[in-house]
């Protein structure tokens, strides 16, 4: 009646295998050099299997992007403060505004698909 505790839903442990530095450098170039994460790299040349989506690394292209739609997050939040002062009548020209908030969004949008994400339409939601 006892119940094996290898069998339950727990990842199973480590795999620790000793390399000389020289084979470990070797090992990382060749992971970085693919795009993954040694881990990964070793499971796809044992097994022949696609990485799972934890064992790709992210290019610096995409590093890139998502420092750019990190900065674009903050322009917006400057932007939607601007918004509310001229829905109030204190900026004579609101319309431009609009204008630069819309071009912020498209972009954001623009990077979170080049990303592979899939973006969300603020237009749907209303203006401060």
């Amino acid at each position: 009646m006892t119940q094996d505790v290898r069998n339950s839903s727990k990842r199973p442990a480590p795999l620790s295998v000793r390399v000389t530095p020289e084979q470990r450098a070797e090992l990382d170039r060749l992971a970085t050099e693919s795009g993954l994460t040694v881990g990964g790299l070793i499971k796809l040349l044992l097994f022949n299997t696609p990485p799972s989506r934890r064992s790709r690394l992210p290019t610096a292209y995409n590093k890139q992007l998502s420092l750019l739609l990190s900065a674009l997050g903050r322009i917006s939040g400057n932007v939607n403060r601007c918004a509310l002062i001229a829905n109030m009548g204190s900026w004579p020209e609101a319309d431009r505004l609009q204008t630069v908030s819309d071009t912020v969004l498209e972009t954001c949008q623009a990077i979170m698909r080049e990303l592979g994400r899939v973006p969300h339409d603020d237009k749907d939601q209303p203006n401060p």
